[in-house]
């Protein structure tokens, strides 16, 4: 038998982007030995809210036929369904709703699954996605993690340009504090094009322009917050980010460190021969 995937027509639901995926035929993958019907719903924490989105009645009278092929799914922005009918059809039709859950859990995009059946009737999972917060250098591989480095994907990743680019050991569980520090100076956080993590212990940060800004790991008196502050005054002031520099490095208080790049290197030896 095959994967058979519907979705319902309600008056009164909200639109759905993903009825494409849904209506894809499941039969030409040949694995499936039980039919399956996963039905996108909004979410049902509520009788009152199903009332009000106008299909209480009709899951009520679906789930009345306590047909165990049945699986309503809500909060599916990203989650692969086809996959999902799946992953639950090969469980088979006695399996448990821990089975079911750690199943669905181990879905690339689904953090929390919270499952329930009564007696022999329908499925009814409610998901929690994982929310994409960057994308991730890791491993020669370009990823989209959430806010805990948890690897998301590594596919269609034209979808995810706008989120922040990260390398290095612990970028993604650092970076939420970086963000918000060059938040500070939004000006300058538009140009950045990529934050790289150094040893886990400091960041550069890498500007559209080339010009990376070496800062310095957390320290009482002189740390990154500081140094970015000042960088701000700097580049503010003297328009660093177009200028022939390769790297500004404030790793050290007290002390900035200007690398040029060789056109700026040619140009501070003309003056010189002029002056």
């Amino acid at each position: 038998m095959s994967l058979r995937l519907t979705l319902p027509r309600f008056d009164r639901l909200s639109r759905f982007d993903r009825v494409g995926p849904l209506l894809r035929p499941a039969a030409r993958a040949g694995l499936l030995a039980l039919a399956v019907a996963v039905v996108l719903v909004p979410d049902w924490p509520s009788v009152a809210e199903r009332t009000r989105a106008g299909v209480a009645g009709w899951i009520g009278a679906q789930a009345a036929e306590a047909d165990p092929a049945r699986v309503y799914v809500s909060g599916a922005a990203r989650t692969d369904l086809d996959a999902l009918a799946q992953a639950i059809t090969a469980l088979g039709p006695d399996a448990t709703p821990q089975a079911v859950r750690d199943r669905v859990e181990a879905m690339a995009w689904v953090e929390t699954a919270h499952v329930r059946r009564h007696a022999l009737g329908p499925w009814h999972i409610r998901l929690e996605e994982r929310e994409p917060f960057a994308r991730w250098q890791s491993d020669g591989a370009l990823w989209v993690v959430d806010r805990s480095g948890h690897k998301i994907t590594a596919q269609r990743l034209h979808r995810f340009t706008d989120l922040p680019l990260l390398s290095g050991p612990g970028a993604p569980q650092a970076a939420p504090a970086m963000l918000a520090l060059l938040d500070r100076a939004p000006d300058l956080a538009d140009r950045v094009h990529a934050l790289i993590r150094m040893g886990d212990r400091r960041w550069d940060v890498r500007f559209d322009s080339g010009i990376t800004l070496a800062l310095p790991e957390p320290d009482a008196a002189y740390g990154p917050a500081a140094a970015w502050d000042e960088f701000v005054s700097l580049a503010r002031a003297h328009r660093l980010l177009d200028r022939e520099i390769l790297v500004v490095d404030m790793r050290l208080p007290e002390r900035l460190t200007l690398q040029l790049t060789n056109r700026g290197k040619a140009m501070v030896h003309a003056e010189k021969r002029r002056s």
